[in-house]
């Protein structure tokens, strides 16, 4: 066995001890731990053992027209005898570096105890609408009359309704196929004429139990879907609320959601850094500005982007940066200084990418 496979095995069975009580995590996570894993495990080494470990992975981003590279982080796990040392910061650090080497624009994480990451740089970013179905506005929602449990051959249907979302990770069949058959996922399609005409997927570890996270269709396909997940929970003796994950951009099934005085609330996409600022600036030109890299100001020499405009150029340092392309909850109001301090006009500013369910990592 090489050294860096033993690395890997033994950094992965720190990870599994540490968030799993044991329980093996390649069945939920098949992209960095399975045998066709595209992700890659970092490792902090002491003494011959691995003290803290995470993973990560490497993704591109539709936002639109937009191909945007993130890398996700996720797992991260330390020893709990050699905690308070500073060894996960060293560990996060190595692993921005990697995303960054890379050619990740940003990196991604989802966290449980966010203020740890804040500390070391980590800012909220993105949007995502969620929505609260209660259990007694089930037998309003339209019903579809030709719903089943997905089976074994309809993952390229799947994924070819997936591929039509605007803003989605890009992936591959074989990843989509991976992704559904992962543990404690339930997935059911609707058919027309014999077709699939939309999915939905419930369920994916304890934060996703009772959250639809990933669909495809028309609203009134998906809010049918979503009514059957509802009445198969009832039957399993497991009634009660469910959550519905959406993009910014499926604003007809906001409005159908609205219409039934289902609650929204308007979270985040998760926690980002960004990471490579020449890359930052090819994206910015993308969205229409004259930008570069360049000193913050005189008398500061540490990098920022610099965006020149038709009445002056700014430059935007790089802890700004995020809230101008990625901000939270979609919020303009980096983005407005921009325009109001260049003349620019960015409406396609800030971005909104969106990672579905299955995505996580």
């Amino acid at each position: 066995m090489s050294g860096k496979q033993d690395t890997r095995e033994r950094a992965v069975s720190l990870m599994e001890s540490v968030l799993r009580n044991g329980s093996a995590l390649t069945p939920e996570y098949p992209l960095v731990f399975g045998a066709a894993a595209t992700g890659d495990v970092v490792a902090l080494e002491e003494e011959g053992d691995v003290r803290s470990a995470c993973t990560t992975l490497v993704r591109e981003f539709v936002v639109g027209d937009l191909r945007v590279r993130g890398g996700l982080i996720g797992s991260v796990a330390t020893d709990p005898a050699f905690r308070r040392r500073g060894l996960a910061t060293r560990l996060l650090l190595d692993a921005e570096e990697r995303l960054a080497e890379e050619g990740c624009h940003f990196a991604l994480l989802w966290a449980d105890e966010p203020a740890f990451y804040v500390a070391r740089g980590w800012r909220p970013m993105g949007l995502e609408v969620d929505f609260s179905i209660p259990a007694d506005k089930r037998s309003s929602l339209p019903r579809c009359e030709s719903v089943r449990v997905a089976q074994e051959g309809d993952s390229g249907a799947i994924h070819a309704l997936y591929t039509g979302h605007a803003n989605r990770v890009n992936r591959s069949p074989a990843e989509t196929e991976l992704l559904l058959a992962s543990p404690g996922v339930e997935v059911l399609v609707a058919e027309s004429g014999g077709s699939p005409v939309g999915y939905a997927c419930m369920g994916r570890g304890e934060d996703l139990r009772h959250v639809v996270h990933e669909w495809a269709g028309s609203p009134e396909v998906v809010l049918g879907l979503v009514r059957t997940h509802m009445e198969r929970e009832m039957l399993r003796k497991e009634p009660g609320d469910v959550f519905l994950m959406t993009p910014v951009d499926a604003q007809g099934l906001h409005a159908e959601l609205e219409r039934l005085d289902c609650a929204a609330l308007e979270g985040i996409l998760g926690l980002g850094k960004v990471l490579d600022l020449e890359r930052t600036a090819e994206l910015l030109r993308e969205v229409g500005t004259d930008a570069e890299v360049g000193p913050q100001a005189a008398d500061d020499d540490a990098p920022g982007i610099r965006i020149a405009g038709p009445e002056a150029s700014v430059t935007v340092p790089r802890v700004e940066l995020l809230h101008l392309l990625f901000a939270a909850r979609g919020d303009r109001f980096h983005v407005e200084r921009v325009e109001r301090a260049t003349g620019l006009e960015l409406p396609d500013l800030p971005l909104a990418p969106f990672a579905w369910g299955l995505d996580s990592i």
